[in-house]
């Protein structure tokens, strides 16, 4: 059986990597057609 401490950590591991994949994309903004960055 799965323990609290398992679910805790996965938990905790899952968020880091949203949190990183949201600062990705915060850091590299979509670019508009002629090269121009979205700003939006």
């Amino acid at each position: 059986m799965i323990s609290l401490a398992e679910i805790t950590a996965a938990t905790r591991a899952q968020r880091a990597t949203a949190d990183r994949l949201d600062d990705d994309e915060a850091r590299a903004p979509a670019l508009l057609p002629g090269g121009r960055a979205a700003t939006y």
